[in-house]
């Protein structure tokens, strides 16, 4: 399925359930590999403001024809990892 299929698979799901699950925004539903020309590219894709943060954590590509993804996470994320507050965070 698309990424957008996918989306409206879901929401026919939750309305079909009433249950309360939300999907992340698709960012690109027709990105090719042939549209960047590094790594460095794909990092700076992953980079932006997220929903409920200040940063994203990444972004995820999902191929359509094959059984493959990978995720891109951003490196201003990484950097602020685990947020302020968090019991993860060392003293």
């Amino acid at each position: 399925l698309s990424p957008s299929d996918r989306h409206q698979t879901l929401i026919n799901l939750i309305r079909a359930s009433k249950t309360v699950i939300e999907h992340v925004p698709v960012y690109h539903d027709s990105f090719s590999m042939e549209d960047t020309n590094s790594i460095d590219d794909l990092l700076k894709m992953a980079e932006g403001k997220s929903l409920r943060a200040l940063e994203r954590e990444g972004l995820v590509f999902k191929s359509r024809n094959h059984n493959f993804s990978f995720k891109v996470i951003s490196n201003k994320y990484l950097l602020i990892w685990p947020p302020i507050g968090s019991p993860l965070k060392s003293k």
